[in-house]
């Protein structure tokens, strides 16, 4: 497993599209394609899962790693001054990275798995239920530890990693479903909805530079900002 590089080289294959850095592709994923159809089945997702082509799942996972290279990018950024990574450089990153609606949804998905973390009467169970998450955070922290987010990463981490990742896919599959309730969501579907989406389509792109606020035309798009209800 390489460790993650904030100077990551670009593809020379790609200097004649775009001039920016692309994201390195992992090989490996702390998840596997079951990983996330469980996530979308027992999650906000649940009523709406059967409306969910099984080729997408896929590429959910897919895009859900681009968001993980990122999102780690970023919290080694932050982690390095310090030298340790804990869930205040997972916070700051989400924040950093993520529009404010965005942000603010896998904020609270985070403190939720995190007291339900702490509050449980079961240390013998593994993190994950612990956590009532779904994608395993030991796997998470492994990957944490080997691709060097920091030198040393606290227990919260992982945790905190973990139910993002889980709230962004969830957010994923909420933002890109037809309104139409027969309509089914395909893989076609997804990249289409993403395209049109200013939250989404930079934070998915494979290109280092965070084009943010934009949809796929180019178009700027007004971030949305968490609900104060």
């Amino acid at each position: 497993m390489e460790t993650i590089n904030t100077n990551v080289t670009a593809a020379d294959e790609f200097v004649w599209v775009d001039s920016h850095n692309r994201l390195v592709e992992l090989q490996q994923l702390p998840w596997s394609n079951h990983d996330v159809l469980c996530v979308i089945k027992h999650g906000r997702c649940r009523d709406s899962w059967s409306r969910i082509c099984m080729e997408t799942i896929p590429r959910l996972s897919y895009l859900l790693q681009r968001s993980l290279v990122r999102l780690s990018r970023e919290i080694q950024r932050l982690s390095r001054p310090v030298g340790m990574t804990s869930r205040q450089e997972v916070c700051g990153a989400l924040k950093i990275l993520l529009s404010p609606a965005l942000a603010d949804s896998c904020l609270k998905g985070c403190s939720r798995a995190a007291a339900m973390f702490s509050m449980s009467d079961q240390p013998t169970e593994g993190k994950s239920s612990r956590a009532c998450l779904q994608l395993s955070v030991g796997r998470v922290q492994r990957w944490m530890v080997d691709v060097r987010l920091g030198r040393f990463v606290h227990e919260f981490a992982p945790v905190y990693l973990t139910a993002a990742l889980e709230t962004l896919l969830e957010e994923f599959v909420l933002q890109s479903l037809p309104p139409d309730l027969e309509v089914p969501l395909t893989a076609a579907a997804l990249e289409s909805a993403i395209a049109s989406n200013g939250d989404l389509w930079g934070l998915l792109q494979p290109y280092a530079h965070l084009n943010a606020g934009r949809t796929a035309t180019g178009a700027l798009a007004i971030p949305r900002f968490p609900s104060s209800s």
